[in-house]
């Protein structure tokens, strides 16, 4: 005689299962809204590094001044940014190129400390890109989830070294601060002054010396040291005979 064993499943195997469905449910969760804020804030932050490489380019291209200005939005949750020309353009360009503000939710945090200019404790941080790339502001931007240095803040950096250069953004401080340094290297800027100071005495002496060579060419040229009259031509002029 054959016995059939009935299979089933108890109340509490089946609570367990669904406690570990649950909490793996949880954990995919968390990590989806997690990559969610991540590609959000990474997205913010490229707006914010393209209107910083538009300002520079209206700058050199047009010859322009031009003002990114970042501040608190106005329901004061994320950061508002836009573009402030001192000269005028065309409509057609202005439409086309520039819009009235950018509002950004990921990105609750910009901080900027201009070298060059004391911009610390500023409702508005005014990034300039000024006399074709002569006066630009000098610093390291960072842009952040929050105020806090939380574990779980997500923080972006973008160098600005103070003259016309590639603008990108780093997500790492460390990697930043390098990038900075290298960017305010002055031994190209020294070698370059010192390679000048060594010809500049060269270059005086020949400008001294430029008259004295243009007089002995004009003696070679009129041996006699006699100057032509005006209404006298070359061939009139009195021919000296060698002895």
């Amino acid at each position: 005689m054959i016995n059939f064993r009935r299979l089933s499943v108890t109340l509490l195997e089946l609570m367990v299962v669904m406690a570990i469905l649950s909490i793996a449910a949880g954990i995919v969760a968390i990590g989806i809204s997690r990559a969610l804020v991540d590609q959000r804030f990474r997205t913010d932050v490229s707006l914010i590094v393209d209107e910083l490489r538009l300002a520079q380019d209206l700058m050199i291209v047009l010859g322009t001044d031009v003002h990114v200005k970042f501040g608190k939005n106005d329901d004061g949750e994320g950061i508002k940014f836009w573009l402030e020309l001192e000269t005028e353009l065309p409509s057609n360009i202005k439409s086309q190129l520039i819009t009235k503000q950018h509002v950004v939710k990921t990105v609750r945090v910009v901080y900027f400390n201009d070298l060059l200019e004391d911009t610390e404790d500023k409702e508005i941080i005014d990034i300039k890109f000024l006399s074709g790339g002569f006066v630009m502001s000098k610093g390291i931007m960072k842009m952040a989830t929050s105020e806090e240095n939380n574990e779980g803040v997500l923080s972006n950096y973008i160098c600005l070294a103070g003259y016309p250069c590639p603008i990108d953004s780093i997500d790492n401080k460390e990697k930043a601060d390098e990038l900075f340094a290298s960017l305010e290297n002055t031994e190209f800027d020294e070698a370059l002054t010192q390679d000048t100071l060594s010809r500049l005495p060269e270059k005086l002496k020949k400008q001294e010396e430029a008259p004295k060579v243009e007089e002995k060419a004009k003696q070679s040229a009129n041996p006699s040291g006699t100057a032509p009259s005006p209404g006298q031509s070359k061939s009139d002029q009195p021919k000296t005979q060698p002895l």
